[in-house]
């Protein structure tokens, strides 16, 4: 399974010869039309970097970047998240990069991070989850330049999408019943798939719109959220979720990309307000 579905990479290493000379005249040119420059913020010794998924915040007011970035470490199959290296969430502020780590057996990456410099993702903790083979994920907050591991409801998944400057981390995790509909940030999963409110330790069930399923994907600093609930499923292709995921190859033990998609799901949208 794969992180990739949320993650776009920001380093240049695959691209095309054409591309870097387009690049490169591209980047002679910055100075006097844009006023600004490009800069490589580097790797933990690994060839890539990644931000987080569409709609995520990685670069906060006070200029510092977080990550998930490659260490030079190669990921065993099946626990590949990015690409086929381990990944540690990272953030670089003038021109330093300091690697956060994950929690344990993890191989992580980020969703956001807050103007206080609190960071929301998830890790891989090293287990698999015994209904669907898959590598677990767990939510996490790095905060004080460590992680902290915000844990599900009862079932073997959670992910983090963003974290306000006080602490207050809103994404999706599973608990123990089964669903064979249930997504989490576009992953299928085998149980219910519950948005959430954690602060100060403690992990809330933010509920539904009447179905079995919902996913919170941003919190303002008033502590407003916006979901994306799943109210119900259909025959007709209302909405489509793709995940690009990462897997092995069982032939060659090496990390490989597929794609799949899901269909019949109708979705609606929600805000919780205190």
């Amino acid at each position: 399974m794969k992180f990739r579905h949320f993650m776009y990479i920001v380093t240049l290493t695959l691209c095309s010869a054409s591309l870097h000379l387009a690049i490169a005249q591209e980047s002679q040119d910055l100075p006097s039309k844009h006023g600004y420059r490009v800069v490589a913020t580097g790797t933990l010794g690994g060839p890539n970097s990644f931000l987080g998924f569409e709609g995520s915040r990685n670069i906060n007011n006070n200029g510092t970047l977080a990550t998930g970035t490659d260490t030079s470490a190669p990921a065993t199959p099946p626990f590949c998240l990015n690409d086929s290296f381990v990944g540690h969430a990272t953030q670089w502020r003038n021109g330093v990069i300091t690697d956060l780590g994950t929690i344990a057996n993890g191989n992580g990456g980020t969703s956001w991070i807050s103007d206080t410099g609190l960071i929301a993702g998830l890790s891989m903790n090293g287990a698999l989850d015994p209904i669907t083979g898959q590598a677990e994920l767990e939510a996490v907050l790095w905060k004080d330049g460590g992680p902290i591991n915000l844990g599900t409801f009862g079932g073997t998944q959670s992910m983090a999408g963003s974290v306000n400057d006080h602490g207050q981390v809103v994404g999706c995790a599973t608990n123990t019943i089964a669903d064979a509909a249930s997504v989490c940030m576009g992953v299928p999963q085998a149980t219910q798939s519950r948005a959430f409110l954690w602060q100060d330790g403690t992990m809330r069930d933010l509920g539904t719109l009447g179905g079995t399923d919902a996913n919170a994907f941003i919190v303002n600093q008033r502590g407003y959220r916006t979901t994306r609930v799943l109210v119900g499923r259909g025959s007709h292709d209302r909405s489509q979720y793709f995940s690009s995921s990462w897997g092995w190859l069982a032939a060659t033990d090496r990390c490989v990309q597929h794609q799949r998609s899901w269909r019949d799901y109708w979705f609606g949208s929600a805000a919780w307000l205190q």
